[in-house]
């Protein structure tokens, strides 16, 4: 078994014992189609990993997510590390809406610590995932000179700070899972909504 497929036996077993509905949301696998598609939409090559994530599910969809104060609320719960998975068209979709925004944000540069670059927005940026107030976690597929091609960056999106959070998509599920079993996340529909919230920020 490999790396990536032992973090997301972790990921799988803790889902269906704390977080069902999370563990409902993910996608059935994407095709090879569906990761060319992908691939010739933002002109990119994407690392072996990536692909056989996506081979595993592609991202999330939008399930029934009821809970006490909206009995038929329906949303792909949050996920990882808080964030919601963008399926493959899903990437691309934002990928164009960043992508359409550059020549207005051409002006203002990012804070980066670690080999990023200062871009305010780097078309070899591709967003995973996002948060409710649309800030990402992405693929860097032009790293800096000490940097991994694939590596895992933040995004924010009204503050220049970006930063490393692993050196390949691998890497960081394996430390997503850990945390995991370590009980750093968990569930609190009624507060948070029916996704996954990190406990110290209960």
């Amino acid at each position: 078994m490999s790396d990536l497929e032992t973090a997301w036996d972790r990921i799988h077993r803790w889902l269906a014992a704390h977080a069902p509905v999370v563990l409902a949301s993910l996608g059935p696998p994407a095709t090879d189609e569906h990761l060319q598609r992908a691939e010739t939409e933002m002109g990119v090559v994407l690392p072996d990993d990536v692909k056989a994530c996506y081979r595993i599910h592609d991202g999330q969809r939008v399930i029934p997510t009821p809970v006490s104060y909206w009995p038929d609320l329906k949303c792909a719960p949050s996920f990882l590390y808080g964030h919601r998975w963008h399926s493959l068209a899903g990437v691309t979709d934002y990928w164009h809406t960043l992508h359409d925004l550059r020549g207005e944000f051409a002006e203002v540069k990012g804070a980066p610590r670690g080999p990023i670059r200062k871009d305010w927005w780097h078309a070899k940026w591709i967003p995973l995932t996002r948060d409710s107030a649309g800030d990402l976690y992405c693929l860097d597929l032009m790293p800096l000179k000490r940097g991994h091609v694939g590596q895992v960056i933040f995004w924010y999106h009204d503050e220049p700070a970006r930063g490393l959070l692993a050196k390949s998509l691998t890497e960081w599920l394996t430390q997503f899972s850990h945390e995991l079993d370590r009980g750093e996340f968990t569930t609190a529909p009624d507060t948070h909504g029916p996704g996954l919230v990190r406990v110290r920020d209960l």
